[in-house]
């Protein structure tokens, strides 16, 4: 049975992505988690985007974030293992040149090193939350209430900072355990459970479909993607 990558190997596969994709990919951190390991992100895009180390380039930026509850291997090991078939596709799978010859690709597979490394199988709460012990999924401001209950922590201020400097058009976080596809907004202003749009929503909404119909399971008879109207 395969393993989880650790830290070591994490950053050996990005180094090998750097040395077979040249032209196309590179690296850099965004910050240290709270223990010190590096958040590293690697990016994929065009040559001619290469030129440009910030957002001030004609491509749109995409993020791709895996790991932000660090015993939930699968996303972390899903954006690795996506980042190495990108970059062997690349001149060979017509749809995967063209994706990165247009979009400008930001690959963060690890938010929560730390969480990871104390990870423990059979133990679904062991590695969930950083080394403080702070849940990071619920540690960023929230649209109608404010800060949250625990201190921003480093994992959350640097990933926060990065999206500033980068302006994404798009974000997805893959996490595990559940079958299903979340977007904005997760919660309203009276806090009560209702349908909370936003100016995106049809966009939203037609992510999740897309996503949905692509996965194995979700888009069966069986299990239909639910979808409240407001």
């Amino acid at each position: 049975m395969q393993s989880n990558h650790d830290s070591t190997q994490f950053y050996r596969l990005f180094h090998q992505v750097l040395a077979d994709c040249p032209n196309q990919a590179s690296t850099y951190d965004i910050g240290k988690s709270g223990n010190g390991q590096a958040l590293r992100v690697l990016r994929l895009a065009s040559a001619a985007s290469m030129q440009h180390s910030n957002a001030d380039n004609f491509n749109q930026h995409i993020k791709l974030v895996g790991g932000i509850h660090g015993n939930e291997a699968v996303g972390r090991e899903s954006l690795i293992n996506l980042v190495q078939y990108f970059c062997s596709a690349y001149g060979h799978d017509d749809l995967i040149t063209k994706i990165i010859d247009t979009t400008d690709l930001h690959f963060y597979p690890s938010m929560n090193p730390d969480g990871f490394a104390g990870a423990k199988h059979g133990d679904w709460q062991a590695g969930r939350a950083n080394a403080a012990d702070v849940d990071l999924n619920r540690n960023f401001p929230g649209q109608f209430h404010g800060a949250p209950v625990d201190p921003i922590q480093p994992e959350t201020a640097a990933l926060m900072k990065w999206s500033k400097e980068w302006r994404f058009s798009t974000s997805i976080s893959l996490h595990g355990g559940s079958l299903v596809a979340c977007y904005p907004f997760d919660n309203t202003a009276s806090g009560r459970s209702k349908y909370s749009a936003t100016p995106d929503d049809a966009t939203f909404i037609f992510m999740a479909k897309t996503y949905a119909n692509a996965h194995p399971i979700m888009y069966k008879v069986s299990h239909p993607l639910k979808l409240n109207k407001p």
